[in-house]
Formats: C-alpha cells, structure tokens, sequence
C-alpha cells in the first residue's frame, strides 16, 4: 500500500479512499432515512415487500433450498438503495445481522 494512510475506525473495513471513511457520523443534526421508506427505494430483493427481510431469497420458500444456498440467500450484495440527492455528504448506517456473515 505504501505511505498512504488507512482510513478507518473499525478493524477489517479499512479504505484507500478518503471518501470511504468508517466511523461515526459527525455531531451534526443529520436526517436519517429508512431504506424501506419513500423517496429512497429497494431493488434486487424481491421477497423484501413480502418477507420484509433483506435476503435473496423467500424465508419460506414453496421448495426446498440446500443449507449453503439458504445461507447465501443472506449475502446482499448486488442490492441497490436508490435515491437522488444534491447534498455534498452522505452518510450510510448499516447493522449487519450476523458479523460472521458479512
């Protein structure tokens, strides 16, 4: 990596790029907005409306799924929260279920 600085406050999320800091928000009165709630919006989870859970995959499917695949059903990446901004920050909170999984 060189000289550059790491730029983190949590262990195992670190970022060569100083616009993708992890840390606290700064105390200021920021607006924090759900996910599931208009204007942003939810794509690439189907069952979300449904199941109202962030996976893949429906919680109770009508088939049967193998145990990896159930598993992975809860690894979310490709999903996309959609929203418009003009505001020079952002700020993302995000609580993972299960650390382990991430």
């Amino acid at each position: 990596m060189g000289s550059k600085e790491r730029l983190s406050t949590m262990p195992g999320t670190e970022h060569d790029d100083r616009y993708m800091r992890v840390g606290e928000a700064p105390a200021m009165d920021l607006q924090w907005l759900s996910a599931l709630e208009a204007p942003l919006s939810v794509t690439g989870l189907p069952w979300l409306e449904q199941d109202g859970v962030y996976r893949r995959l429906p919680v109770r499917p009508d088939y049967p799924l193998r145990p990896e695949v159930d598993r992975l059903a809860n690894h979310t990446s490709g999903v996309q929260v959609r929203f418009r901004t003009d505001s020079p920050m952002l700020y993302v909170r995000v609580e993972l279920a299960d650390r382990r999984r991430a």
